[in-house]
């Protein structure tokens, strides 16, 4: 599969200049779609999918709103999570919460980590032409959004700070998975001795 580089946006940080974010863009579906594939030396697929489903309990825990597939046979989860920090914009009190997809498909030996469809959801008031309630926007119609301006200055710059904040924290996100399965694979490997 193919990817490409999004450019994000810009933050101008005063006369400091740009800070340039860089998403994974997945150039067949259209979406950011950041994935890891994660080689488990001793690992079955079973103990494999096991610390898997650990580790998404340990680090997802209560920000896991539904599981939406648990098949430990064919080594596949996909839950739907909400990131527990909200992004103010200035000038509203509105709150945006970032969703996403988190699938683990584990086989013997090595597991895949993806963390898809990632949308702002957003609570907006009833107007005259609409009625109150949650909206969803893809997150890739917040960066175009960003980078055409539509948004203005205040609430472009947080978007994309809160955007930069999200990368990172996901990218820490996958890096934990790795730490974990390494440390549960190797304590599997001594008590197998």
């Amino acid at each position: 599969m193919k990817h490409l580089i999004l450019i994000c946006g810009l933050l101008v940080a005063g006369n400091c200049g740009a800070q340039i974010l860089a998403l994974p863009y997945d150039s067949i579906t259209g979406r950011i779609n950041y994935k890891q594939i994660t080689e488990v030396p001793n690992g079955k697929q079973d103990q494999v999918f096991t610390n898997a489903w650990r580790w998404l309990q340990k680090k997802y825990g209560p920000a896991v709103d539904t599981i939406l597939v648990m098949d430990k046979e064919h080594g596949r989860i996909v839950v739907h999570a909400t990131v527990n920090q909200a992004l103010t914009l200035k000038g509203t009190e509105h709150k945006a919460y970032l969703e996403h997809l988190v699938t683990i498909n584990a086989k013997d030996n090595k597991c895949l980590v993806q963390i898809s469809d990632l949308k702002f959801k957003e609570h907006f008031d009833a107007t005259e032409f609409s009625s109150a309630g949650w909206k969803e926007v893809p997150l890739e119609g917040v960066v175009l959004g960003v980078m055409n301006g539509r948004f203005g200055e205040a609430n472009s710059k947080a978007y994309v700070k809160f955007l930069i904040s999200e990368d990172i924290s996901i990218k820490a996100i996958m890096d934990s998975f790795d730490a974990f399965v390494f440390d549960a694979d190797a304590l599997q490997a001594t008590r197998d001795k």
